[in-house]
């Protein structure tokens, strides 16, 4: 992208996230968005189709910029655990919106296939750290499909309960420890040969 893109990328991200702060994105429209952002409707609609397409790229992006753990084990899903957590209390108007008032169910969507395309991500890297225990009837693949989907909305149902009790920043590393708690014992085992 050249120079004049990136400036009309980032002002198009900085009008969605502020207004998506203040009313539910899919009450927005195209003409609020481009004007907010100082750009034509045309020029909207070369980065997004709608204003729901635009915040979801914007989240979708600074969450898929959250580090994998790097060799397993608690202390790096705790790690990445938190700093999800700190990007979800950053925007936290805008996913309480989505998560907690059930405004715009696409946010939902979007964090929860984020969480599980990276939980993907991390088991086809790493085939050991999947449970030996599970119950023989299904494929592999569908297997390690149903587990990241298990913890992917369990990771999202902590975060929706953690925004409607307020969303508290000081609570990140305590919500963290909570979620790897109960999230699956493959987060918490570190993997032969990866340590």
């Amino acid at each position: 992208m050249d120079t004049r893109q990136l400036r009309t990328r980032a002002q198009l991200r900085s009008a969605i996230l502020g207004l998506a702060a203040r009313e539910p994105v899919g009450t927005l429209s195209v003409a609020e968005v481009a004007r907010a952002a100082g750009v034509t409707r045309d020029t909207f609609y070369r980065y997004a189709a709608s204003p729901v397409e635009l915040l979801a790229g914007v989240l979708d992006d600074e969450v898929r910029a959250i580090e994998l753990p790097a060799q397993s084990g608690a202390d790096e899903f705790e790690d990445a655990l938190r700093l999800l957590l700190e990007h979800v209390a950053t925007h936290a108007a805008v996913y309480r919106a989505a998560l907690v008032d059930g405004a715009d169910g696409r946010i939902r969507a979007v964090l929860h296939d984020v969480v599980a395309a990276r939980l993907q991500e991390y088991l086809s890297t790493r085939p050991a750290a999947l449970p030996p225990d599970v119950p023989d009837g299904l494929p592999r693949d569908t297997a390690r499909a149903a587990l990241v989907a298990f913890s992917a909305a369990g990771t999202v149902g902590a975060i929706t309960e953690w925004l409607r009790a307020g969303g508290h920043a000081a609570d990140i590393p305590a919500l963290a420890r909570t979620v790897l708690a109960a999230g699956p014992a493959w987060w918490r085992t570190p993997v032969a040969g990866t340590a």
